[in-house]
């Protein structure tokens, strides 16, 4: 094979020509001078600038111009293949709309999925991800824990680690670093002189279900997506062991298409991977506003999400209002409104700063007690409520049995400082409660706390949620803001008085008269998932109730009514989390994890009950031995989690607790660029 030269065949298949083009060529010979002497061979005039080369055997680009063959390893008798970089793929938005995508095979996932959002107007594009399209069946079994490359690498890891020797790779946190660099370019680079996104030319073409207007600002950017719900779009989860079962689907970030077996002209999802929102506002941000609301409408409707009857009620009700404004704007009978006032709405995932204006309420207050009314739900048990004695004081919560208690001694039944937090109420009936799964002596205590009255219940529904975010009462202006949150969603329940009806009809007559609404105007299947559908026994009672919530807030604009619908589904029990089956070490037993934006929980696989929590912030290391796919978690106090994960590869599980704590470690700074590197760092598994 050989020559006296040392100069032997090597044999390429080029794409573009559907043939085998076979030259010769020496182990030190560069890369770039191979494609070059390629050329030449095939002698063509055509435009070859967009081409690579790619190697099929190891799933792998052969793309740096100034590495040797011998430095890659290709030998005499592989094959490699020359074709264009780019290539168009179907992107399924969070809207179910499926445009044509042209983009770069040969980056990694990481900066398809920057290039995507630049061209859609979506801001902080590494809250997003792309996965596959998953097939009902793969939800029946457990796809394991293999998952080899050709090359004898785990799928999960990134090139880097060829040079590992050990087959253990480590995540390591420095608080003091900041995804985010400062850069000296003003945030709103990338908006023209209106203050509106400004997006790339020439990636996206409108040849799919609906056409995308991505340059508009208008309400006619809404797009009626219900026309798109097709069987095969969303998967039917009917138990935590399917939920768990969809995360095989996400793309590796570090690893590019083609070396994920992507062709051209293949479908992906485009989703938001991670619930941590930063500086979400609605003068930049509609785009990005709309695309949040999408998919968690269609975590509801799907019932990938458990919903009560009140929460499913008030979220209907502010679908209405986009389904309303969705008719109207394609009728061209909506006038338009100023978004001006809806400049004020904004929510902030962890890594916000808010601001504190000098005028703004402060609390003094370092602790809060109450003598409530609480109920532990047994089986075969009467459901009778007894007082108790709360007190929440800076990050503690204490529970006593005797409700005269004045202050704390040793009786106390729960000090803790982890726990799942939900909450339901109906104003119309004046029933408030909240509902704890404390962590108690290895095991789990539920309560159920009823709340006398409004105010009690939104100081300490706030106040709990500050405490499960790892606050504590200390921090005035977040208690402050997050009592105002608990606010504006109970005002959302409350009729208006006839004398406000007569002046929102005076005032604003074409809008009232547009958006009249009768029961026989809506479709169950839009607003309601299938338990609460027309079949429902309730249905006919929880029609009226959307229609008379939808009565009160009908004069919302539509950015305003996805702001709100977004802040009720935070509200929703486990709706950040994502969950995997294990199996802990020197254990037989299945068992659920759940990632969560601030927090990992162990549950129950079958009931989902909460077991076991660890946050984030006390994690000190992480990482994956890749010979026996094994993740291993140190937290704080020398605790450790040690793990295989039975559903997916061990990389999906690394990158998600590497991803939350890249974007919880995001400053106040808007100025902020994107640090990449360190992203990778935290998520590709290799030093």
């Amino acid at each position: 094979m050989t020559s006296a030269d040392q100069t032997w065949p090597l044999n390429i298949h080029v794409t573009d020509l559907q043939s085998d083009v076979t030259i010769r060529v020496r182990d030190d010979m560069h890369i770039g001078g191979v494609m070059i002497k390629l050329v030449e061979t095939m002698g063509t005039g055509q435009d070859w600038s967009d081409h690579s080369l790619y190697w099929p055997d190891k799933t792998m680009w052969v793309s740096r111009a100034k590495s040797t063959l011998e430095r890659y390893g290709v030998r005499p008798h592989d094959k490699l293949v020359f074709t264009s970089m780019h290539k168009n793929i179907k992107i399924q938005l969070p809207d179910l709309t499926v445009p044509f995508v042209r983009v770069n095979f040969s980056v990694n996932v990481f900066n398809v999925n920057l290039n995507i959002c630049k061209e859609l107007g979506i801001r902080h594009p590494e809250e997003l991800s792309l996965m596959k399209k998953i097939d009902p069946d793969q939800l029946k079994k457990n796809q394991g824990v293999s998952g080899k490359r050709k090359d004898g690498l785990p799928t999960g890891m990134n090139q880097k680690l060829a040079g590992s020797s050990d087959g253990l790779n480590e995540g390591t946190l420095s608080r003091t670093y900041n995804p985010y660099m400062a850069s000296n370019s003003s945030p709103n680079r990338s908006f023209n002189a209106n203050g509106m996104f400004t997006p790339g030319t020439g990636s996206i073409d409108n040849l799919a279900f609906h056409t995308l207007n991505i340059s508009s600002s208008s309400s006619n950017r809404i797009v009626n997506s219900t026309s798109l719900v097709l069987p095969n779009l969303l998967p039917k989860i009917r138990n935590y062991s399917e939920a768990a079962r969809m995360n095989v689907a996400w793309l590796d970030s570090s690893l590019s298409l083609m070396e994920q077996n992507i062709t051209e002209n293949d479908t992906l999802l485009l989703r938001y991977k991670f619930y941590d929102f930063y500086d979400l506002n609605p003068k930049y941000d509609e785009s990005r506003i709309r695309y949040i609301y999408e998919q968690a409408k269609w975590l509801v409707l799907s019932e990938e999400l458990t919903c009560s009857e009140e929460e499913i009620i008030l979220l209907a009700a502010l679908q209405v209002i986009n389904i309303i404004n969705t008719i109207l704007s394609r009728n061209n009978i909506i006038n338009s409104r100023s978004n001006d006032n809806s400049n004020n709405f904004g929510i902030s995932g962890s890594g916000s700063s808010g601001s504190s204006g000098s005028g703004g309420i402060v609390c003094r207050a370092t602790r809060i007690r109450d003598c409530m009314r609480c109920y532990r739900p047994r089986k075969f048990q009467l459901k009778t409520f007894a007082k108790y004695l709360f007190i929440l004081k800076n990050d503690k919560l204490f529970i006593y049995k005797q409700p005269n208690k004045n202050d704390y001694g040793d009786d106390d039944v729960g000090a803790s400082e982890s726990f799942s937090l939900s909450s339901a109420f109906d104003v119309q009936e004046d029933k408030y409660v909240i509902k704890l799964i404390l962590p108690y002596h290895g095991a789990t205590d539920e309560l159920w706390i009823r709340q006398d009255n409004e105010e009690q219940f939104v100081k300490w529904l706030a106040a709990l949620r500050i405490l499960h975010r790892g606050k504590s009462l200390l921090d005035h202006v977040a208690y402050e803001k997050e009592k105002k949150s608990v606010s504006s969603l109970i005002n959302i329940q409350k009729f208006p008085n006839k004398n406000n009806n007569n002046t929102n009809k005076n005032t604003n007559n074409n809008t009232t008269n547009n958006n009249k609404l009768q029961a026989d105007d809506l479709k169950p299947e839009r607003i309601l998932p299938p338990k609460f559908g027309a079949k429902s026994k309730n249905f006919k009672n929880l029609l009226r109730k959307i229609i008379d919530i939808y009565s009160n807030i009908s004069q919302k604009t539509y950015i305003e009514a996805m702001l709100d619908y977004i802040k009720v589904w935070q509200m929703l029990p486990k709706y950040d989390f994502r969950y995997f089956i294990i199996k802990i070490k020197d254990s037989k037993k299945e068992e659920l994890l759940g990632i969560g934006k601030d927090r990992l929980v162990k549950m129950d696989l079958k009931t989902g009950d909460l077991l076991k929590t660890w946050m984030l912030k006390t994690i000190q290391s992480w990482s994956v031995n890749w010979d026996i796919k094994q993740v291993h978690v140190s937290f704080d106090l020398e605790e450790e989690l040690i793990f295989q994960c039975l559903t997916t590869d061990c990389k999906v599980i690394h990158e998600f607790i590497g991803g939350y704590i890249f974007l919880s470690m995001r400053s106040g700074d808007k100025n902020q660029a994107l640090d990449d590197e360190l992203f990778h760092k935290l998520t590709g598994g290799w030093n």
